[in-house]
């Protein structure tokens, strides 16, 4: 996993240089020649395409001040001149530049902007590179499933035009995703399949590159000998071309292997070079990979002052790369580009409705005046004879009218509704993106099962997990209320914990709530207004040894322990506004190998159900997971879901559920 970011960064380097529809000048053009051509370009496009090749030049040699000013003016011209294929080209660099040096937002900003001005011409190969780019930005944060959307998306463009050479390189992305969540031999051959295309097409960047993905697999399968002859190749390659930030990745990745092996020079040799290269280049994730190989190899030397030195170095460089902030930016650029493009698209629509709607309403005013001149001829000529049947008539018309009127407004009702389904599902996609993936759970705790029913389609129940050295922390929440409410909550108390343990490094869960609910309580007071919104919770933190560390705010922590069933009962307060509040209280606890921890909310307990409508209520559930403990996770999971639905049957869901389970 330290090394996913190093081949994914020298990929969408090579996917720049090579699938730039505007680029004129090729890769081996040093930057001499590109000063001279940009010297003779006059003031066009011609001259939008030489600042770009310029750019990526200095790119390259690792020059992003100079890169940076180039930019500016390329994109300041292209404006100028309208040319909106070098303003998406200059968008797109800009993008790879600010990629490069870990920033990841601006990189994703810049990469939108340019897939708005790509969609609005149609062209199809610059839209699928734009698609490939956003990938590469969440390919490198971790989320692998908005990775492979995009990818699958621009593959399948680049496979309709017939683009051999993209293709290939989204394929080898797409088959770094699938090494990296541990699916080597399906990876492996995507990636020998990428070599062999690579080596027809005679591209010597993307031969080092795969060569030190194959590299890569062999070392995750423990063949050090295997994987060193396969790095060894990639960085002849790489220092051929002059690839600075494949050099150090794959630098990075020889000296691992040998500090493993205890060729403790060799490793130090290897490390300290791509220290040296990622510095010098300002590439981030190469240098925070670094400080942590030399961490490592330090330790096992045991020279602790220097191991320590470098490891904060680890954790500084990772900090500054993968923050809150930067996280809050990314989803938010996407959130935004999405919420533009659908809100052009409802303006258009509506003008449309409002236009027919006009028309509508002149036709019926029309036709009412005429019904109103004809009845009253009609009434003036048979008042007396047909009173009778003209008041059954009029009666006649106006429960048609009232008809209509109601199924008019059912219409309306029912479009307003799926608008607001449609607005209530991009906030559960969004919702979902502060839940740590299955397999990040799965990661460090094997053992383990999630039950999630939210009772709408978001939830104010989550859970929660971060990760500091060895310990894994883990939480199950409940915020005030449920549904849009409640989801809005979660999302506040959610960035609480991650800033309690992220930010102010607190370990102690006890102390983790009082940050936690200090945290809450500021966010609420800067409104006007009484809020007393927060969360009841179950946090405990998991070390490799057993010992378990808990704190709860009005929800327990039951456990089993040599076949005991236990409970640990939480503080009888909330995460946020109470009155007399006092510290939260740690637990800790010593379990052994196959010992079973369950952290819930109270929704399974409360639900209506059974023959007489009454709650499930606790004795029943604690018995439930009582009987079922020696199944493995993924059954007792199943059982608890039939027992819910059974028991619920046709009554409506109360509340939202949240149960985690693991075995020590």
């Amino acid at each position: 996993m330290r090394r996913q970011v190093i081949y994914t960064k020298a990929s969408i380097l090579f996917f720049i240089l090579f699938f730039s529809a505007a680029c004129t000048f090729g890769q081996a053009s040093k930057t001499e020649t590109l000063i001279a051509a940009l010297k003779a370009s006059p003031a066009d496009s011609n001259k939008v395409n030489a600042l770009n090749a310029l750019a990526r030049q200095y790119i390259i040699e690792g020059r992003y001040i100079a890169a940076d000013s180039v930019l500016s003016i390329s994109l300041k011209l292209a404006k100028q001149l309208k040319f909106s294929p070098g303003e998406a080209q200059t968008l797109t660099n800009t993008g790879v530049l600010y990629w490069y040096q870990a920033d990841y937002p601006n990189a994703l900003d810049n990469y939108f902007k340019a897939l708005r001005i790509v969609e609005a011409s149609g062209n199809k190969n610059m839209i699928a590179r734009a698609l490939a780019n956003i990938g590469l930005v969440f390919s490198s944060q971790g989320d692998r499933q908005k990775a492979l959307d995009y990818y699958q998306r621009a593959l399948k463009i680049k496979e309709e035009i017939g683009d051999k050479k993209a293709a290939t390189i989204i394929r080898g992305n797409i088959a770094e995703i699938q090494k990296n969540a541990g699916e080597h031999e399906q990876a492996l051959g995507s990636y020998l399949t990428a070599l062999k295309s690579a080596e027809e097409m005679k591209e010597q960047g993307l031969t080092g590159l795969y060569l030190a993905s194959i590299a890569g697999i062999h070392e995750a399968r423990n063949e050090y000998d295997t994987a060193l002859s396969w790095y060894s190749k990639a960085l002849a390659i790489a220092e051929k071309i002059e690839d600075k930030v494949l050099i150090a990745g794959v630098s990075n990745s020889i000296g691992g292997i040998y500090t493993k092996q205890k060729k403790y020079a060799e490793a130090e040799r290897y490390l300290s070079a791509a220290l040296k290269i990622s510095s010098d280049v300002g590439d981030l994730d190469s240098k925070k990979n670094a400080h942590r190989e030399l961490s490592d190899l330090y330790e096992q030397q045991s020279k602790w002052q220097l191991a320590f030195e470098n490891y904060k170095k680890f954790t500084a460089t990772r900090d500054s790369i993968f923050n809150e902030e930067k996280t809050k930016k990314t989803v938010r650029n996407e959130m935004n580009f999405y919420f533009d493009k659908k809100q052009t698209a409802e303006k258009v629509a509506q003008a449309k409705k409002d236009a027919i709607a006009q028309e509508e309403l002149k036709r019926q005013r029309m036709q009412r005046n005429y019904f109103i001149i004809g009845f009253l001829l009609m009434l003036t000529l048979a008042l007396f004879i047909f009173r009778g049947y003209h008041q059954k008539k009029k009666a006649n018309e106006i429960i048609a009218a009232q008809k209509k009127e109601v199924e008019q407004q059912k219409d309306l009702i029912e479009e307003k509704s799926k608008e607001i389904t449609d607005s209530i599902m991009y906030a559960k996609r969004l919702q979902d993106a502060i839940l740590p993936p299955k397999s990040y759970i799965d990661a460090y705790l094997p053992e383990n099962f999630v039950f999630y029913q939210p009772k709408d389609i978001v939830a104010g129940d989550f859970y929660w997990m971060e990760r500091r050295g060895e310990t894994t922390f883990i939480a199950v929440a409940d915020c005030t209320g449920h549904g849009v409410p409640g989801a809005m909550v979660s999302v506040i108390c959610s960035n609480a914990l991650n800033r309690a343990v992220i930010e102010f490094g607190i370990t102690d869960p006890g102390q983790i709530l009082d940050k936690a609910r200090e945290l809450v309580m500021a966010t609420f007071s800067k409104s006007d207004k009484d809020v007393k919104d927060g969360m009841d919770i179950s946090l405990c933190s998991i070390s490799p040894s057993g010992e378990v560390e808990w704190a709860g705010a009005y929800n327990p922590l039951w456990y089993i322990s040599s076949g005991e069933f236990k409970e640990l009962t939480a503080d009888k307060q909330p995460i946020g506004k109470t009155e007399n509040a006092a510290a939260f209280t740690t637990h800790k606890i010593s379990l052994k190998k196959g010992d079973l921890l369950y952290l819930f909310t109270d929704g399974y307990a409360d639900q209506f159900g059974g023959e007489k409508g009454k709650k499930f209520k606790y004795k029943p559930f604690k018995e439930l997971l009582n009987t079922n403990a020696a199944l493995p996770a993924p059954a007792q999971k199943t059982i608890l879901a039939e027992a819910f639905h059974t028991w619920k049957g046709n009554l409506e869901q109360v509340d939202d559920v949240c149960i985690i389970g693991i075995r020590i």
